[in-house]
């Protein structure tokens, strides 16, 4: 017949244990925090940047600036921010950068943006059917550019807009 132990462990002895395993839980926490995934708003805004910088080349060095590790793109060169979402991108505007290219998909990612302006460049091809995500855009200006073709849903406004 087997026998059975059972150990009762009294209060003091439990929480040495707990209190001696704490740096190994620490340590496991912090490191996995370290490495996930940022999925906060403005690391978007900073990811869909760095996406059109990477799509779109530039021999004005309009764009140099534009960095991965530099958090501050508020700053950067034709981008600004909203006042009351301060780290939301509201405006894009690079005139006369000598943009080639095509617009990327990830200018939707840009949600917050209410102005688009682009004139005097070399962007080609079609404007991204994903800028239908822009609910805020209000100013699109492509002008004196190759870009052929606009999404039809861009411009379906109420009569309430006129």
């Amino acid at each position: 017949m087997a026998s059975v132990y059972a150990v009762t462990l009294g209060f003091p002895v439990l929480v040495t244990i707990l209190l001696a395993c704490l740096p190994c839980f620490l340590s496991i926490a912090s490191s996995s925090a370290l490495t996930a995934p940022l999925h906060n708003t403005s690391d978007t805004d900073l990811q869909a940047l760095l996406c059109l910088k990477l799509h779109l080349s530039n021999t004005t060095g309009a764009m140099a600036s534009w960095r991965n590790d530099s958090a501050q793109y508020c700053s950067w060169p034709g981008v600004t921010c909203g006042k009351r979402h301060a780290s939301r991108v509201v405006s894009l505007a690079l005139d006369s950068a000598s943009l080639q290219g095509q617009i990327p998909p990830c200018i939707g990612n840009l949600t917050f943006l209410r102005s688009i302006h682009l004139p005097n460049n070399k962007l080609i091809g079609q404007i991204p059917p994903e800028i239908e995500h822009l609910n805020h855009l209000t100013y699109l200006n492509l002008s004196y550019n190759g870009v052929t073709m606009i999404p039809n849903t861009v411009f379906l406004f109420s009569p309430s807009d006129y």
